[in-house]
């Protein structure tokens, strides 16, 4: 660790290269590696037993039923979800929601997601979804790497492929409205939630945060 680094700016960056989407985004967080860590931690073992905890906190305003963005062009309306320690393997069921469209029922997301830590002031998270309808294939990379005394920096690179029916109407325009909005939101709230160790136990909070 380098006591004295300098503070990388928040970005955040899309392109799109033979039919996948790349998305980079970095945030600068007011917290060190290992109360980061602690919200990471919480993040895996949710997203593994009961991800629509998510929704009270690092999926906040991503566009789940009923969470205020129900005018968005797609909705995601979580089913069941099933669980394999051993494979660290996860599957859920979606209807998905395409308002004055359809709503497409019963899709089917694999997940794969695993972490390791270099060192002790570095964290990285994988995670593989696959599907076929919506998304062939997604892959994420969330890195936490700790720059000075209670600073941390977030880096997330996600490629995603989606599935034939997604490729009829999402332009790259489309993308930024659809998919980055959603992934710039999922990393404000770690960021935040990072800070503020209270905010990622899956309790409601009666609204809004304010970041």
């Amino acid at each position: 660790m380098v006591a004295n680094a300098q503070v990388s700016p928040d970005s955040v960056s899309s392109t799109y290269r033979k039919g996948v989407f790349h998305t980079h985004i970095t945030r600068h967080v007011n917290a060190g590696i290992e109360q980061t860590n602690q919200m990471l931690d919480s993040l895996i073992s949710q997203f593994q037993i009961n991800p629509e905890m998510l929704y009270d906190w690092a999926l906040e305003g991503t566009g789940q039923q009923h969470d205020g963005t129900e005018k968005d062009d797609v909705i995601l309306i979580l089913r069941s979800t099933t669980y394999n320690p051993k494979a660290h393997r996860s599957v859920m069921i979606f209807d998905v929601d395409v308002p004055a469209f359809k709503r497409i029922k019963d899709i089917t997301i694999e997940s794969i997601i695993t972490s390791e830590k270099p060192n002790h002031d570095i964290r990285h998270i994988n995670v593989d979804m696959y599907t076929s309808l919506v998304l062939k294939h997604a892959h994420g990379i969330l890195t936490a790497k700790q720059i000075a005394p209670g600073q941390c920096v977030l880096q997330m690179d996600v490629d995603i492929k989606f599935g034939w029916f997604f490729n009829l109407f999402i332009t790259q325009k489309k993308y930024k409205a659809l998919a980055e909005f959603r992934l710039v939101k999922f990393i404000d709230n770690l960021k935040y939630c990072a800070s503020h160790p209270t905010t990622f136990i899956g309790v409601k909070t009666g609204g809004p945060r304010k970041k």
